[in-house]
C-alpha cells in the first residue's frame, strides 16, 4: 500500500542478505546483520533530509564512524 515503506524495507533486507553472503556467515546471524544494516542506513546522508544523516537529525551531531568495520570481519583487540 505504501511504496516508499515497501522499498525501504526491501533495501534493508537486500543489505542484510548481501552482508551475510559476502561475509560467508550463517543465516542464524540474520538479526545482527539486519540491525547493522539499519545502523548503516541511519549513518549515511539522505537526499530527502538535505544531505544530512538521520543520525544528525535525531541526535544533533555527526555520527562517529570509528567503530564501523566490515561486517563479519574479526575485530582486533585494543589491548594489543
Amino acid at each position: 500500500m505504501n511504496p516508499f515503506v515497501e522499498r525501504a524495507g526491501r533495501t534493508l533486507v537486500e543489505m542484510t542478505r548481501a552482508m551475510l553472503f559476502s561475509a560467508g556467515l550463517p543465516k542464524w546471524l540474520w538479526v545482527e546483520a539486519f540491525v547493522w544494516a539499519i545502523t548503516l542506513k541511519n549513518m549515511r546522508p539522505s537526499r530527502r533530509l538535505g544531505h544530512i544523516t538521520p543520525w544528525e537529525l535525531m541526535k544533533g551531531t555527526k555520527p562517529d564512524m570509528k567503530h564501523i568495520f566490515i561486517f563479519g570481519s574479526p575485530l582486533e583487540s585494543k589491548d594489543n
